[in-house]
């Protein structure tokens, strides 16, 4: 018999002599397996304690990452969202206002509320939202790196690392 130890609900995992997968038995005195269990603990033998998965810090860091590129940013006041949709808006209008000084926007806010940016305002917001966008990846690449070297080794490590604020004179990361 394979004990493999606890799980999170405080069942048994263990592969028994014979069998080819792996059983999930309750921790229950009447039942046959459990009961097998506890003559294995009699002869010595421990239950590993439940041990919760490692988390993937690799994928940690890139959902992390995400939730900031698309958790949006404040530009002078202005509320910008930076969603995927929202960015490919800021593109279109930022290639309109390149190329007319005089275009004007009615453009959605967040909180549902309509204003008029001019093509100096969409040009700002635009270099801000590509500068947060840039910002999110340095530090996705960072943290990786970090990752890789050991200096990072915990959820709060990557935590502290994306509560930087790498580019502040063009935006303030919402949140």
């Amino acid at each position: 018999m394979n004990v493999i130890g606890y799980t999170e609900s405080g069942s048994i995992r263990a592969i028994f002599d014979g069998d080819a997968s792996e059983s999930t038995v309750p921790d229950y005195m009447g039942n046959r397996h459990r009961q097998m269990i506890a003559e294995w603990e009699a002869e010595g033998n421990t239950i590993p304690p439940y041990a919760p998965p490692a988390i993937d810090l690799n994928a940690y860091t890139a959902t992390k990452r995400w939730e900031r590129e698309v958790g949006g940013i404040v530009v002078g006041g202005l509320d910008v969202a930076t969603d995927d949709r929202s960015k490919i808006m800021i593109s279109g209008a930022r290639m309109k206002a390149d190329k007319d000084t005089a275009f004007t926007a009615q453009w959605k806010c967040p909180d549902g509320s309509f204003i008029t940016l001019d093509a100096a305002t969409i040009i700002h917001a635009s270099d801000a939202v590509l500068d947060h966008v840039n910002d999110c990846f340095s530090i996705e690449a960072d943290v990786l790196a970090a990752i890789g070297d050991g200096s990072i080794s915990t959820t709060a490590d990557v935590d502290a690392a994306f509560a930087a604020q790498l580019s502040p004179e063009s935006f303030q990361t919402r949140g």
